[in-house]
């Protein structure tokens, strides 16, 4: 069974990554034997520091899907429970792919789920994991049996690959049955050398059993594969277990590596490379190539040695094959072997080959792995190598299928401080020794690219582009990042301005993301974003301008605008849960009731000594509006009204209310030009603007007068004359285009041509039923006069009417 528990899990580029702690292996009986095996023999050959070469563990291509099968098959034979691995059929998720916490490297490719043989699931883990399908095939014997069992047990199939099922614990159900177990624990061996996990190559302590007495010894151990059997079954096999061969030791013994020695060495032969001579091996090379009528076509001359590590070649019409002890023999022709060529070939940068090439890759590309990185070929982009920490990151974004496409050149150096950097179809990776190899891509990039790349104000990028999910992403460099959204773009935050943004919460605070560039003035400097703004002064460091406040700001012109900077954070706890901030020439306020608005001069003056918000006037209710009669500014309770030779004064109530409705400054009134008045006839109160008054009674509501009427009205003596308060306001749009407002005892009417005249009383009950202006008296041409009879004479246009004791006559005009 697998020594392994699941210690730890952690999210990196959305994909989870699991690492494992070894716990105890069974001392007892080792694994079901395949029949046929003589078990009396000891091993031979087994080296604890080499179990097996790398090159055969970590073989992602070492048997198709259709060789696994007929490997199963003819281990199994005929199933007599319909649950063996060669009939079984499993399910499973499609994963995307893995990668280590720890170092970022990719574990696993991604992953196509469904429902399939377990030899194609075999196939698909290998060739995502790059771990060997004959390594699976032994380790799923050695755990279970499963390889050769013709009636497999629920309990075997449950705990296939023994992954994550310590022997102190039951097995985790989360990775039960024969998929889960092959996904998890192929994904298992894999990590121990993708995440530097736990043991690995060089000198470790390898224990005999779980036993401490038994004792161990000290291992140098050679590769990763050996490193990761370890991990897997974290004990060495004794003396009495070798000697036992399939059988039992001692008491110290125990079996996991020793079974899986004898189990690969049994069906596949050496776990190291068993290479025969370079002539041999390229001549089973070039048949593999079909030979004279292949790729490569007939040879051009002999196998030639003394090639660097012992290396031999052989050139071809097409192309040629090269051979190392450790490389094994592979052709290189076309493109790829040009681009070999101009790096020179095995002395340069990447070394010999260490497979075919291989191609049916995205847009009909190629690629061939070489011993230090690998050349990738399209139509469209050309031959290019990948090499070094630029190609693992190439393949921690998975390769061409990735962001990043097809490299389109190779990689250049001599940046600043060392750096180089490869450009890819949708993208680049910059390195440097200090902060690694890092793609930038999309908008990102382009804005980088804006900021002079590693030479401007940011420096390299430290990390990859993480997005989030609201859609967003973000990329660290030295001095900073670049944030990007599809609705607000993408910019860079530094500095100061980028450590407040920090303190806020990054975009999950109220600023959410940046929306420009940061601005920088007269030694200071903002920066919007889609929340509000965050300043800068030498005087004050950074202050937050964020919410309804901070927008308002961006609104008035921000740094630029009326208001300038900020002088100090945003203050909430005034009257009505409310907020505001102070800047270099006024403030901004705010309530949810009322919203954001800012006030500024001789108004915010005013608005102070009224008492702020605690005032008869409460908070503003809108922007300052500028004209040429001044300034007015609208407050809950009224509004402020300035000029620039009358200076500024409050209009609240009723009368404020009304001046409002007007439009305020903006209206026919204009700014008022003193405070409001009261103590009037009735109780009565006015306040008088630049171009007229309101007045104002509880009686007779709050009514407006100006021009000619008004003129009119003080001729009668305001209130206190014969007309008393205005009880509407004036009316335009009569005949001859005319105005009248009507009044407490009567009405005063206009037009152009007749002037402004007062009706009341016996003569203005006259006209009303003659249908006033409309009928045939038409309008009043003068005052009514009073004799000391008690009669009353008015003019109109349509006659002189008379009014007294004893009725009303009409006579016309003389």
């Amino acid at each position: 069974m697998l020594a392994g528990a699941v210690a730890a899990t952690a999210a990196l580029i959305g994909s989870l990554v699991l690492a494992a702690t070894a716990a105890a292996v069974p001392t007892a009986a080792p694994a079901a034997v395949e029949t046929g095996i003589v078990q009396a023999a000891a091993v031979a050959g087994f080296n604890p520091e080499n179990i097996i070469s790398d090159a055969l563990f970590y073989d992602g291509n070492a048997m198709s899907s259709a060789e696994i099968q007929a490997f199963l098959d003819a281990k199994i034979g005929s199933c007599s429970n319909g649950k063996c691995l060669n009939v079984l059929n499993v399910s499973i998720s499609s994963r995307d792919a893995w990668y280590s916490a720890v170092t970022g490297d990719l574990v696993c490719s991604s992953l196509q789920g469904g429902t399939m043989r377990t030899s194609e699931l075999i196939y698909r883990v290998q060739v995502a994991c790059g771990i060997s399908a004959k390594a699976i095939l032994v380790t799923l014997q050695k755990e279970q049996g499963l390889t050769t069992s013709s009636a497999p047990s629920d309990w075997n199939l449950q705990a296939a690959m023994g992954a994550s099922c310590p022997d102190t614990s039951p097995c985790d159900p989360a990775y039960s049955g024969v998929g889960p177990q092959i996904v998890q624990g192929v994904r298992q061996l894999k990590i121990y050398k993708a995440g530097r996990f736990a043991k690995q190559p060089g000198v470790n302590f390898i224990g005999y059993s779980p036993n401490t007495a038994c004792g161990g010894t000290n291992l140098n151990i050679q590769n990763y594969a050996t490193a990761a059997l370890y991990n897997y079954t974290p004990y060495q096999p004794n003396a009495a277990s070798l000697a036992a061969g399939w059988g039992l030791g001692d008491g110290c013994s125990s079996y996991g590596n020793r079974n899986f020695f004898n189990y690969y060495t049994s069906w596949f032969g050496s776990t190291q490379l068993d290479i025969a001579t370079a002539r041999a091996a390229i001549s089973s090379r070039w048949t593999a190539t079909g030979g004279a009528g292949g790729v490569l076509g007939p040879a051009t001359g002999d196998v030639a040695c003394g090639t660097r590590n012992g290396g031999c070649y052989q050139n071809f019409q097409r192309g040629a094959i090269s051979w190392t002890a450790s490389t094994g023999a592979w052709e290189t022709f076309g493109g790829i072997r040009a681009r070999w060529q101009a790096l020179s070939f095995e002395i340069g940068v990447l070394g010999y080959p260490v497979g075919a090439p291989t191609c049916g890759m995205k847009d009909g590309g190629c690629y061939q792995n070489f011993e230090s990185g690998a050349i990738s070929w399209s139509a469209g982009t050309g031959a290019w190598e990948t090499y070094g920490d630029i190609r693992v990151r190439w393949q921690a974004v998975n390769f061409e299928n990735g962001v990043l496409g097809y490299p389109t050149g190779a990689p250049t150096c001599g940046l600043i401080n060392g750096g180089c950097y490869q450009n890819f179809q949708g993208g680049a990776i910059t390195w440097t020794a200090a902060i690694g190899a890092w793609e930038t891509f999309g908008e990102i990039r382009s804005r980088w690219s804006a900021l002079s790349f590693e030479t401007g104000l940011l420096g390299y990028p430290v990390g990859g582009v993480t997005c989030g999910p609201d859609g967003g992403c973000y990329q660290n460099f030295q001095r900073g990042a670049i944030t990007w959204t599809a609705s607000a773009g993408a910019w860079e935050t530094y500095g100061d301005i980028r450590a407040r943004w920090r303190v806020e919460g990054f975009e999950r605070g109220a600023l959410g993301y940046p929306t420009a560039a940061p601005v920088n003035g007269d030694g200071t400097a903002y920066q919007a974003f889609q929340g509000g703004a965050i300043s800068w002064t030498p005087s004050g460091g950074a202050l937050t301008s964020s919410g309804p406040i901070g927008l308002r700001w961006l609104a008035t012109g921000a740094a630029s605008g009326v208001l300038a900077m900020p002088t100090g954070p945003i203050v909430c706890g005034t009257r009505d849960g409310g907020c505001y901030q102070n800047f270099q020439n006024g403030a901004i306020s705010w309530t949810s009731a009322t919203g954001a608005w800012e006030t500024t001069g001789a108004v915010r003056d005013r608005w102070k000594a009224s008492g702020f918000e605690t005032g008869v006037l409460g908070y503003p209710t809108g922007a300052p509006v500028s004209t040429t009669a001044g300034v007015s500014q609208t407050f809950q309770s009224g509004a402020i009204g300035w000029s620039s030779n009358k200076g500024a004064f409050l209009s609240t109530g009723v009368i404020g209310a009304r001046w409002i409705a007007l439009n305020a400054i903006s209206g026919t009134l204009g700014a008022p030009v003193g405070d409001i008045v009261c103590g009037t006839r009735n109780g009565g109160c006015y306040q008088n603007f630049q171009n007229g008054a309101i007045s104002s009674t509880s009686a007779t509501g709050t009514w407006e007068s100006y021009g000619p009427l008004r003129a009119r009205w003080q001729a009668t003596g305001f209130e206190s004359g014969v007309l008393g308060y205005p009880i509407g306001a004036p009316t335009c749009g009569t005949k001859d285009n005319g105005c009248y407002q009507n009044f407490e005892n009567g009405a005063i009417s206009w037009t152009s041509a007749t002037g402004a005249w007062e009706t009341y009383g016996g003569i203005r009950a006259f006209w009303r039923a003659q249908d006033f202006e409309r009928g045939a008296l038409g309008y009043p041409l003068a005052a009514p006069t009073t004799d000391g009879q008690g009669y009353s004479k008015q003019p109109f246009q349509g006659g002189v009417v008379t009014a007294g004791p004893g009725g009303t006559t009409v006579a016309p005009r003389s």
